[in-house]
């Protein structure tokens, strides 16, 4: 995924120890006086991900066929 300034965030699946996954999420090159801004960007697209695969909801518009 791109972001800010052409810079880049990588997700990367793992499984875990307990038969679950692991999400892994990397920014690349973000800048000292961005870092908070993107961290809380980054709950929020993470807090969507999980509702998405533990409760099937769509948080962005509740739009069951996006």
């Amino acid at each position: 995924m791109q972001y800010i300034d052409g810079k880049r965030a990588t997700f990367e699946l793992a499984k875990d120890r307990a038969g679950g996954t692991d999400l892994t999420l990397t920014d690349e090159s973000v800048r000292p006086e961005w870092r908070t801004n993107v961290i809380a960007g980054r709950v929020s697209v993470l807090m969507a991900l999980s509702a998405a695969v533990d409760f099937s909801v769509d948080l962005r518009d509740h739009d069951p066929h996006r």
